[in-house]
């Protein structure tokens, strides 16, 4: 009975062991973190950041990149497809950070703010334009410019410091910055975001013990409500003889899709 009871006490610690080891495990950063080689300017340009940004999302459209100093955590995500920039501001975007590394949608930024009644014309669905393709390329660029103009308000979600909305240019409690610009030559449109670890991890600097703690980030874009001629379109569609229509639908289609990226790495520290 003694041995019996003594061998299984022995496989439960071994268990336990196990169970340990694979706890730890998961919480090991899928990525190494990252120190700026100079100090990152958030104004909505690429200039501090790797060119190209080294992670990409085929299906978001998106690249993005992460880095950190003893103070901030930095987080910026780029897109040149014209599309995907409308969602981000029309529809809105959140760029979470989950502090556990792992995918919990708790803590973020919320800009441009979320618009879940953002719609799109269903002319530009159908695939009803005038004039060569050139044009309808310039005036999709210029409704992203402008849509970028109005895109003046930023909230944060998880953050009891500063739990209201801000003018993106003004100081908040929170002191965190948030800016996105469009570049006038490659029409790449940078989104870049600093967050003090003051109110991410309630330390003013991250120390030695922080090295290769592990964060996930999401870059949620939210997406434009289908229009309530769709019916109409879908009919169109189907009588279209030409395939121009449904290629056009196919083409417009991820307007109306969210999509949500994740990605865990570590965070650095440099002595």
């Amino acid at each position: 009975m003694y041995q019996l009871s003594h061998k299984s006490s022995i496989i439960f610690l071994l268990v336990l062991l196990v169970s340990c080891h694979t706890a730890k495990q998961t919480t090991k950063p899928s990525l190494p973190g990252n120190w700026p080689a100079l100090p990152i300017v958030v104004d909505g340009y690429n200039r501090d950041w790797p060119s190209p940004y080294p992670f990409t999302d085929d299906k978001s459209m998106i690249s993005y990149a992460m880095s950190n100093d003893a103070s901030n955590l930095y987080i910026t995500v780029e897109t040149n497809d014209p599309k995907t920039q409308l969602k981000i501001l029309d529809a809105g975007m959140t760029v979470w950070i989950d502090t556990s590394g792992a995918q919990a949608m708790k803590t973020g930024i919320n800009y441009p703010a979320a618009n879940e009644n953002a719609a799109i014309p269903v002319n530009r669905l159908a695939g009803e334009h005038n004039g060569v393709e050139t044009d309808r390329g310039a005036r999709m660029q210029m409704r992203v410019k402008s849509s970028l103009a109005d895109a003046q308000k930023v909230s944060f979600t998880g953050f009891p410091e500063c739990n209201t909305s801000f003018n993106v240019v003004d100081e908040n409690a929170c002191n965190i910055k948030v800016r996105m610009a469009i570049d006038s030559t490659s029409n790449n449109m940078v989104w870049e975001a600093s967050v003090p670890f003051k109110v991410l991890l309630g330390k003013d600097k991250i120390d030695k013990k922080d090295e290769g703690k592990a964060l996930g980030v999401g870059f949620n874009i939210y997406n434009f409500k289908m229009p309530a001629k769709f019916k109409q379109v879908e009919e169109k569609i189907k009588n279209d003889t030409t395939g121009r229509m449904n290629e056009r639908f196919a083409e417009m289609k991820p307007l109306f899709e969210p999509t949500i990226t994740w990605k865990q790495f570590g965070l650095a520290y440099q002595h």
